[in-house]
């Protein structure tokens, strides 16, 4: 399977391309078995973090060039300031606690780093996604140390279809801004680009 794909999520998306990762230490939290970080082979390490990790060997992980560690989010098992560079795509809201997992991606994270989030907003929990957020939440992470880059918020569907589906994370560029001032309770994404203050 050709992952290559993947790079848009954390490149095109965040107005960035993929030299940024040049030399770079990269986690990407909950990444599933797929090689999200196939395509980054200029950055010096590649690891995913995902309470799956052990079970996706069953999916060849095994071959791809990166590492899996078999963990959730809030209790990661590396040192303080590992990564130059975090990304966690559309998994905030699956998390059995965001708090802790915000704290522990602040706490991995080198100061100067970058984390890169797009997450679902939806106003109703399900059991899948428990996390529901509004679109303040990168006020929670500025709380945190980190420094907003760039955020944007994108309507989903209904109000965007993607032929007769939902559009997922490809919403983050193929739908309109989400319109604030319509208070309708709907789902929607949120993208941001936030440095970690040194």
């Amino acid at each position: 399977m050709n992952n290559d794909w993947y790079q848009g999520f954390y490149t095109t998306y965040f107005d960035i391309d993929a030299t940024f990762f040049s030399g770079k230490k990269f986690l990407d939290v909950g990444c599933g078995p797929r090689g999200s970080l196939e395509w980054a082979k200029a950055s010096v390490e590649r690891v995913c973090v995902d309470p799956l990790a052990r079970k996706y060997g069953l999916f060849g992980v095994g071959a791809h060039e990166m590492v899996y560690v078999n963990s959730g989010v809030e209790d990661m098992p590396f040192p303080d300031d590992s990564f130059d560079v975090v990304a966690t795509i559309n998994n905030l809201d699956h998390v059995t606690d965001a708090d802790m997992a915000m704290d522990e991606i602040a706490r991995v994270l080198r100061p100067g780093g970058t984390l890169l989030m797009i997450v679902e907003v939806h106003p109703t929990p399900t059991p899948c996604e428990p996390q529901t957020f509004d679109w303040k939440l990168t006020n929670q992470l500025v709380a945190r140390g980190f420094v907003v880059e760039k955020e944007w918020h994108t309507e989903t569907y209904p109000k965007c279809k993607c032929g007769s589906k939902s559009c997922g994370t490809a919403s983050m560029v193929d739908c309109p801004i989400f319109d604030v001032s319509d208070p309708t309770p709907r789902d929607g994404f949120l993208g941001a680009r936030l440095r970690k203050q040194t």
